[in-house]
């Protein structure tokens, strides 16, 4: 397993010696100092400035000392099974690089739903599929044939219905969710890996979930 920075190898977990959170003017970072076989090394993970119409992408100072937390408790149990490493927050929001070659369907699909949902690393708000290759270790051809089936839709579905950035969310953020999303089908699509007619019948599965109207939001 190892860590993700938002340029250049990720470097394995056991390399690390020491992690740190900084906050300059709402620029948010990890801090990494790890060894290389050239010496001491420091890299950063940097997540991209919150925008005003997509606040729930934001992360926050707090949040990112979770995160270091959760990397530094991996460093203590390596062993960690890929099931759980995919419900940590580290996970989801981009900062880890593992092996779901040996994880099963169920667990890929999971993965790469959480990760592309919660992406949040670097200026872009979805993962390229160079950096969804270097997260999980799957080709592209893998990951599109676990995308395209429909555990992942319903994957999807189940993270729109439910959760904001790890918190449960009600049906007025959801409704604000969509009206500021701009051009959603595509945009959502294109971090979700979905079609625009998949998005659209999955944004108004998630308005009857949460039994609200919403204005048209379509191409």
């Amino acid at each position: 397993m190892k860590i993700a920075f938002n340029s250049g190898n990720p470097v394995d977990l056991s390399a690390i010696e020491s992690m740190d959170v900084s906050d300059t003017d709402g620029n948010v970072k990890i801090v990494v100092r790890y060894q290389t076989r050239k010496g001491a090394n420091v890299n950063c993970i940097n997540f991209r400035r919150a925008l005003s119409l997509d606040p729930y992408r934001a992360v926050s100072r707090e949040f990112a000392e979770e995160m270091v937390e959760e990397i530094e408790s991996l460093t203590q149990q390596p062993d960690r099974p890929i099931e759980k490493v995919i419900d940590l927050k580290a996970w989801c929001i981009g900062c880890l690089s593992v092996d779901l070659n040996t994880a099963t369907d169920t667990q890929a699909t999971l993965a790469l739903a959480r990760l592309c949902w919660h992406w949040s690393i670097g200026r872009n708000n979805h993962p390229s599929e160079k950096q969804l290759e270097k997260r999980t270790k799957l080709d592209t051809s893998t990951i599109n044939r676990i995308t395209d089936k429909d555990n992942y839709k319903r994957c999807v579905k189940d993270l729109m219905h439910n959760c904001f950035l790890f918190e449960p969310q009600t049906a007025e953020e959801f409704r604000a969710w969509v009206a500021g999303y701009g051009n959603m089908p595509t945009r959502f699509g294109k971090r979700m890996r979905l079609c625009e007619d998949e998005v659209e019948m999955l944004v108004k599965s998630a308005a009857n979930y949460h039994r609200i109207v919403l204005p048209d939001f379509s191409r």
